[in-house]
């Protein structure tokens, strides 16, 4: 009897361990949307953030909220974002992958690979299934969306839905950023596609040596997206004075800024010009680096665009006022 109570406590205690593992086990729950915080003001622009390529135990350990918390205070750690802070709705969605990590036969939620090019692609209509059942089909169609992919790697590419009908840079983007090799990267990288191409819709400020003079087709394609109010940080004259960002220039309170206009931006190293020699919208580095005048300018219409209507009327004096305090 001694014997056989003994035998009988030690199976009694290995299976109270095992059901107290599986309770220490959280049930994660697909598609579920955690609010890491609400607009104050406006109607709300509306941040999402997803990640892909990470499992079941990886959101289970905090690992993926961890991650989507990084990619959050880094789309707000710099000027105008930060300033401008309580205009936005932020949220991440829990997205679960079968395998981590991302890539051609990888098994995940959104598909996030890169590919040839040097380009990130996702499944976009799977990244917009999981927003519209987070925040409904017409909040869709404005939301700013990330995705970050488990993968180290300095990299990003950001998509729009389609070039909006009105002159502020309307619209949804998609993101697909991989988490790089350090935080400091990955800010960058956020603050260089999601806020300044999702958001700004403004054109990156870097060329390719040997890429040449600008064609006439890509001038065109300039024209177009800018009067649908895409890149107002890139133009196509030298001229100081007709200039997109001639006001700045003039500006003796933006003297200290290093404004001009400097060759080389869209790829290509003459033809397309650029406001500042070293800017956010430049090659992104670790290094840190900022948005230049007409960026932050161009970023402070579209989240008020956003965030109060088309009736919102841009003043350059109360921009002025507010990016210089």
């Amino acid at each position: 009897m001694k014997y056989k109570f003994a035998l009988i406590s030690f199976l009694a205690l290995v299976l109270c361990g095992c059901h107290k593992v599986e309770e220490d086990k959280k049930p994660v729950v697909d598609g579920e949307v955690v609010w890491l915080q609400k607009a104050t003001e406006g109607k709300g622009i509306d941040l999402v953030i997803m990640g892909d390529g990470f499992t079941a135990d990886m959101i289970r350990s905090g690992t993926y909220e961890e991650r989507m918390r990084t990619v959050a205070e880094s789309y707000f750690s710099e000027r105008p974002l930060s300033d401008y802070r309580h205009l936005f709705n932020v949220c991440y969605i829990v997205a679960v992958s079968e395998q981590a990590g991302i890539g051609d036969g990888v098994n995940t939620c959104f598909g996030m690979k890169k590919e040839k090019s040097g380009s990130y692609i996702g499944s976009h209509s799977m990244v917009e299934l999981y927003v519209e059942n987070a925040l409904g089909h017409e909040r869709l169609q404005r939301s700013q969306n990330i995705v970050l992919g488990n993968y180290k790697e300095v990299g990003g590419t950001t998509y729009m839905a389609s070039v909006p009908d009105n002159d502020w840079g309307d619209g949804r983007s998609i993101a697909y950023i991989p988490m790089c090799n350090s935080d400091r990267m990955l800010r960058c990288v956020v603050l260089h596609e999601s806020a300044g191409h999702g958001l700004g819709k403004l054109g990156d400020e870097y060329f390719y040596n040997g890429r040449g003079v600008i064609g006439e087709s890509e001038k065109e394609k300039i024209r177009t997206y800018q009067q649908r109010g895409f890149y107002r940080n890139i133009d196509l004259t030298l001229d100081p004075l007709q200039v997109k960002w001639s006001r700045f220039i003039q500006d003796p309170r933006y003297a200290d800024e290093g404004l001009g206009v400097f060759k080389g931006a869209f790829y290509y190293e003459a033809g397309v010009y650029r406001p500042t020699n070293d800017s956010l919208m430049g090659e992104v580095r670790e290094l840190f680096s900022s948005f230049n005048a007409p960026s932050r300018e161009a970023l402070y219409i579209t989240m008020h665009k956003f965030a109060f209507g088309d009736d919102w009327e841009y003043d350059y004096e109360t921009f002025v006022e507010q990016d210089l305090k």
